[in-house]
């Protein structure tokens, strides 16, 4: 049954959770919903009468495919390379208001069917029953990956017959702390044949059979997914989209230094959605600026399951874009991604409106998948009650059993999204395919296709599919070229010769792709020397390759690259991104790159990208706590010179991270800067910062002052300049700002949740398009980090502003607890200033 929809125009939104709130709400508040928003009974509908409730883009229909009694409380769905749909059912959650019996066995795993090949699944098996709450699975080699509450596991149908065969746990600590919307989840297959999840900090890869697990970077909330490069995107229940720009395990190697920018990127500001019926059954539902007059949602607060389309029912012009759910506020929506290399924006593809938005309150969109037909698949857990127990306001109890949205429970229903104009994909037989049909499978318009021979290579490993392997990588085709790469390396094939061919390509990332491989395999022993010559090589090429080719050059011997990263951080110390390539890679070698870097004729001329790259050097020296090195490097810290300045800047950042005295050799003059002032340095006559009638710092708090021109450097002058002038069309100023000066509390609940609309900056107005409609808030990173931004902005540039402590924030944080979105401006209004 097909359900073609036409336009709509709609209000604005905000939400509450299916996987993924936050705080816990500090408000036990009975305070009633806002006068004239009277939420009707919203009593479940059939799946024909549901599917009548949708409002959808033009030039898309939308159909079901499955739903109860046949699959109950889904949660995610996967694909095998017969076509048929493995489906994740959480039956356990939220069986009653008070979750009851949540960690009851009985989860299951199901295989759907469609064997008359009408489009909807009519043969269910179930292949796994006795889960405890089961929220992440992935069909992988000859069975399943599937996590159950607290671990991971691999069961095997070696047979084929859907029966398993056995079952090995992979890790028992996958999972250990939280509640469900907060454990690790995703287990998606990435380009580089690692398994990635969200809420977690490893990888998990199996070699030989053989499980291997590895640290890598924490990402994300609930759900993840990868663009056609293999970059990872994830998101927060309040931040819809962010996205890692560098390689995973490529900006972490330096336990001496923590990037901020190029990991974790905000990729959408924009937080609005736009549902078209009342979302009263939510937390917080009573305080302004949740709902709007009519009781819809305002913003995201369970934004969940990012998906980057990459199959081929949709226009062409879709691939790329990320669709976000909000169960909260029963819509979908669609980011336009623009892809600048190193800068990767979502942003509304649509004004005023939603790709998809329900009238019925109980569709809860909480997972999306591509499918071998290349449509978009829709996992709706269809129920009233989406928020898990630990979350379950007073308000939203009482909201929820006054409006009978408890039960029932146990439905549950999945969508498939196509274009009009597409007459569907037939899939090949798998089971009769060459190695070398496999090969060519990589040139498939379906992402989903391309991964799945990837996946199957790396499997079987057969040696027919070497040879075209190599010469689909040497081919026209960029993204067969890169699956092709992926896949020799995931073989244990030695590319060594085919890499070094490819790393100076014509296309950008092809290239790129070809030096992680060469610097991968040269980790693995390969000729190292070698390929860091080749690299060497390279004299000009674009911001973006640079910045993948000093990634590269981490891999290998560091004084043979030495030179090439003194070429790069001469021409690009303006670029944070590639600053903080460079560092990742310098583990142990910061103090000789900071001597050789001193020594450039190009570096005797201060500039403020210099001494920012000069001071992380400093800072990531000292925590090596290496005495040879502490005596130099406060040798090189005494003087009058701007470089020493930075220097010092960055041992004091450094010293007072420290919980005890550093340990370094006597050296005439040198004293534990712990117990000097900052202008007690020899030659210290900071100008730039001398603060008019300001109370003078203490070592504390120039340690954080330090440390904040490190992150506004990285993070903030991008887009409100490096000297906080502000940039046209990103950001206003924030010299002289009354918003900077002004009361610490406003500061820290703007950084901290974000603001959106026009702005008032000593008497000129700010709005869009001559700023960006919202600042995204940066409440993720940590007390510290966040008093040592406000306190750089609040004293540079000179300002006299009180400095601020990590207490200051987590009070803020304790105030703000129920704030779920950004603030307006006419809600920071009333702060006084100091």
């Amino acid at each position: 049954m097909f359900v073609h929809i036409p336009r709509y125009s709609a209000f604005l939104l905000m939400s509450l959770l299916p996987f993924g709130l936050g705080a816990q709400e500090t408000y036990e508040s009975e305070t009633d919903l806002p006068s004239g928003i009277k939420p009707s009974l919203s009593p479940p509908r059939s799946p024909e009468v549901a599917l009548q409730s949708f409002v959808l883009v033009d030039g898309f229909n939308i159909e079901l495919v499955a739903s109860e009694p046949t699959i109950e409380d889904p949660v995610l769905i996967d694909w095998d390379i017969h076509g048929r749909m493995w489906v994740c059912e959480m039956r356990g959650f939220m069986m009653d208001i008070d979750a009851t019996d949540q960690f009851e066995k009985n989860g299951r795993i199901s295989i759907l069917e469609d064997t008359d090949r009408d489009g909807q699944m009519d043969k269910a098996t179930r292949f796994l029953d006795d889960l405890v709450l089961p929220r992440a699975m992935r069909v992988f080699q000859e069975g399943l990956l599937v996590a159950e509450h607290d671990k991971l596991w691999f069961v095997s149908d070696a047979d084929g017959d859907l029966v398993p065969d056995g079952k090995e746990l992979i890790d028992a600590e996958y999972a250990t702390h939280g509640s469900v919307e907060h454990r690790p989840n995703g287990l998606l297959i990435g380009l580089d044949n690692w398994i990635y999840n969200s809420r977690s900090n490893k990888r998990y890869k199996r070699v030989d059979g053989a499980w291997v697990t590895e640290a890598t970077e924490n990402r994300g909330q609930w759900g993840i997914t990868q663009d056609d490069y293999g970059r990872l995107f994830y998101n927060f229940h309040w931040s819809q989209l962010h996205a890692d720009i560098a390689p995973p395990n490529t900006l972490t190697r330096n336990p001496h230094f923590k990037p901020t920018l190029s990991a974790n990127a905000t990729v959408s500001t924009d937080q609005f959605v736009y549902p078209i019926r009342m979302n009263t059954a939510i937390n917080r539902g009573y305080r302004p600026g949740v709902l709007d007059t009519e009781g819809k949602l305002i913003r995201f607060a369970s934004a969940c399951s990012p998906w980057i389309y990459r199959g081929d029912a949709f226009p062409s012009h879709f691939k790329g874009d990320a669709f976000v759910c909000a169960p909260a506020a029963n819509t979908i929506k669609h980011n336009l991604i623009v892809d600048k290399g190193l800068t990767v924006s979502g942003v509304n593809a649509y004004p005023d409106r939603d790709f998809l938005a329900s009238t019925d309150e109980r569709f809860r969109p909480v997972s999306l998948s591509g499918g071998p037909d290349g449509a978009l698949y829709v996992v709706d857990m269809y129920r009233g009650i989406i928020q898990q127990a630990d979350f379950m306001t007073p308000f939203l109890r009482r909201e929820s059993e006054r409006r009978k949205l408890e039960q029932p429970i146990n439905l549950g229903r999945i969508y498939r999204i196509q274009s009009n104009s597409h007459d569907g994909n037939s899939l090949p037989d798998f089971n009769k395919l060459a190695p070398e049909q496999w090969v060519e499978l990589l040139k498939h318009n379906n992402g989903w296709v391309r991964d799945k021979a990837q996946q199957w290579l790396v499997w079987e490993r057969p040696e027919k599919a070497i040879a075209p392997l190599k010469a689909l990588a040497n081919g026209s085709d960029s993204l067969a070229a890169i699956h092709a790469l992926w896949a020799l390396d995931g073989m244990g094939i030695d590319t060594l010769e085919l890499s070094l061919n490819l790393i100076n390509h014509s296309h950008d990332k092809i290239a790129i792709h070809a030096r992680a491989v060469a610097a991968r395999q040269a980790k693995s022993g390969a000729n190292a020397k070698q390929i860091s010559a080749a690299l060497s090589k390279i004299k000009t090429e674009n911001v973006e390759r640079t910045f993948h080719r000093v990634l590269a050059l981490d891999e290998f011997d560091h004084q043979a690259s030495h030179q090439p990263r003194l070429q790069i951080a001469t021409q690009h110390h303006e670029n944070p991104h590639i600053r903080e390539a460079l560092l990742s890679g310098l583990e142990k070698q910061e103090l000789h790159f900071l001597d050789q870097l001193l020594h450039l004729e190009e570096w005797s001329q201060e500039s403020s990208s210099k001494k920012l790259l000069i001071q992380e050097l400093a800072a990531a020296a000292l925590r090596r706590e290496n005495s040879i090195e502490v005596g130099h490097l406060f040798q090189l810290a005494l003087g009058s010179s701007w470089q020493a300045a930075a220097i010092r800047e960055g041992l004091l950042i450094a010293l007072l991270e420290r919980d005890k005295p550093l340990q370094f050799p006597k050296s005439p003059g040198i004293k534990d800067p712990r117990f000097l002032t900052y202008l007690q340095w020899p030659g210290n006559q900071p100008s730039t910062r001398k603060e008019k009638s300001a109370t003078a710092l203490s070592s504390k708090e120039k340690a954080l002052f330090a440390k904040g021109q490190t992150i506004y450097g990285s993070l903030c002058a991008s887009c409100h300049g490096a000297n906080g002038e502000g940039i046209i069309m990103l950001a206003p100023p924030l010299v002289n700002s009354e918003w900077v000066t002004g009361h610490p509390d406003r500061l820290a609940r703007i950084l901290l949740h974000g603001l959106e609309g026009s702005i008032d900056v000593n008497g000129k107005t700010y709005q869009s398009p001559k700023i960006l409609p919202s600042m995204p808030p940066i409440g993720m990173m940590s007390n510290d980090e966040l008093a040592a931004t406000m306190t750089y902005i609040r004293r540079a540039w000179n300002h006299s502003a009180s400095p601020v402590t990590s207490r200051d924030i987590q009070r803020n944080r304790d105030l703000t607890a129920a704030q779920t979105g950004a603030y307006q401006v006419s809600e920071l209004i009333d702060f006084s200033d100091n």
